[in-house]
């Protein structure tokens, strides 16, 4: 976000002030979520709320050369109480290990499923690639547990669904069509 606020400076130099708008409602929306207080869980819709603010300071960041589309939510999911700040690291580690050092073409698609009891979040980008060895080890480091375990943003949100929702819940990673990596978050709505 630091890049984001340096951008903004620059825009504000060269008096684009309908972009300078644009980022700064953009990093305002973004910050109300973060600084909200209260509230350990929220609805699914405000929770991709959030995340579609965070994607569009990246995209204003890298000038067109990376997009991110969001799909619709399902109605019955979207009211469906997830923990806070679950999509959006796993959108923001899209942007860092899979599109980010594309010139053109990059491309992060979040698109949501409803199979009952399940919700499901799909996380997708369009890397130069992912090979079967780093899925499977991209599996085996979210199995880890115990303290020998280094707590990353994936770890971290694939255990607080775990914690929520149940062991048969979580991050699933898998090659996506689009590339690069698909990360599914799997949520259950039978949840109190």
């Amino acid at each position: 976000l630091y890049n984001a606020v340096f951008h903004l400076n620059r825009m504000a130099k060269i008096q684009d002030t309908e972009n300078v708008v644009r980022l700064s409602q953009f990093l305002g929306d973004y910050f109300r979520y973060i600084a909200r207080g209260g509230a350990e869980r929220v609805p699914l819709e405000a929770e991709a709320g959030h995340t579609k603010a965070y994607a569009e300071i990246q995209n204003m960041r890298f000038l067109g050369r990376i997009t991110a589309e969001f799909r619709d939510i399902p109605e019955p999911c979207r009211k469906l109480q997830v923990p806070r700040l679950i999509l959006q690291p796993i959108v923001e580690n899209a942007y860092k290990h899979g599109v980010e050092k594309r010139r053109h073409g990059g491309k992060i698609v979040v698109s949501f499923a409803w199979e009952p009891p399940y919700g499901r979040i799909i996380v997708e980008n369009s890397g130069d690639g992912v090979a079967a060895e780093e899925v499977d080890a991209l599996r085996r480091y979210l199995l880890v547990s115990g303290d020998e375990a280094e707590i990353t943003g994936l770890r971290n949100v694939h255990r607080r669904l775990q914690l929520m929702y149940g062991a048969d819940c979580g991050v699933r990673v898998s090659a996506s069509e689009l590339g690069g990596m698909k990360v599914e978050l799997l949520l259950k709505a039978d949840v109190p």
